[in-house]
């Protein structure tokens, strides 16, 4: 049987997620209301440049990191 001080923390750690459950679904609507204000806004727009050398660092990295990773399982 548990103790009152193990069914107390029990307690706090269970209303502690889910008052974390409610401030992440907070942090997520304001999260997609703000995407939506900068996917309508031109000025937010990433320059084409800027975005061409991202996409050609992640498609050099990401084999890298993929074989690393299957090296590593063996």
């Amino acid at each position: 049987m548990k103790t009152q001080e193990e069914l107390l923390k029990e307690y706090r750690g269970d209303k502690f997620a889910v008052m974390m459950y409610y401030v992440a679904i907070a942090e997520g609507k304001k999260a997609m209301v703000e995407n939506e204000r900068l996917q309508s806004d031109p000025a937010a727009a990433v320059p084409e440049e800027t975005h061409r050398r991202c996409m050609e660092l992640i498609h050099r990295a990401f084999p890298r990191k993929t074989q690393s990773q299957l090296n590593a399982s063996d």
